[in-house]
């Protein structure tokens, strides 16, 4: 049995037991770690012709293809809702945030987290991304500007 122990904060600290044992299955999604990411950029538009998502829908039993763009519209705009229900609570923000690793020069930047790399951010964004999402995030929301600022609805 291997005990790691990660320090969270002075009260509280990340405690993981596990045993690595002969005869197990190997985790299917094991393989997709480390090609890990996150889409932040904008979606490029569907080509006029739906038959290739047609075609996908049927051979899959597992996706539905949304094609009208009012109701891809109404769906991004839900899911910024709901975003913003839980980025709005001050302890998931930094929760969040702790795991978010937005320099280069964080000691866990390349071991676990979601990092610049995986959250395809550049240098300024995560900078802004702190800020926002830290000690600016009430004074923002105060403005009514919190909720446009972590939108992703135009890119959608």
């Amino acid at each position: 049995m291997t005990t790691i122990e990660q320090p969270l904060s002075p009260q509280y600290a990340l405690l993981c037991s596990f045993a690595i044992r002969q005869g197990v299955a190997p985790d299917p999604l094991a393989g997709h770690v480390a090609h890990r990411m996150s889409w932040r950029g904008k979606f490029t538009k569907s080509a006029d012709d739906p038959a290739p998502l047609v075609q996908l829908a049927v051979a899959r039993d597992d996706s539905i293809c949304i094609c009208h763009r009012q109701t891809i519209t109404e769906i991004a705009g839900w899911a910024d809702q709901a975003e913003f229900s839980f980025i709005h609570g001050d302890d998931y923000r930094a929760e969040l945030l702790g795991w978010m690793r937005l320099s280069p020069g964080h000691p866990h930047y390349q071991l676990d987290g979601l990092n610049r790399d995986v959250l395809a951010m550049n240098a300024v964004e995560a900078t802004a991304a702190r800020f926002v999402l830290g000690s600016l995030f009430r004074p923002l929301d105060r403005l009514g500007l919190a909720a446009s600022l972590l939108a992703d609805r135009a890119k959608t």
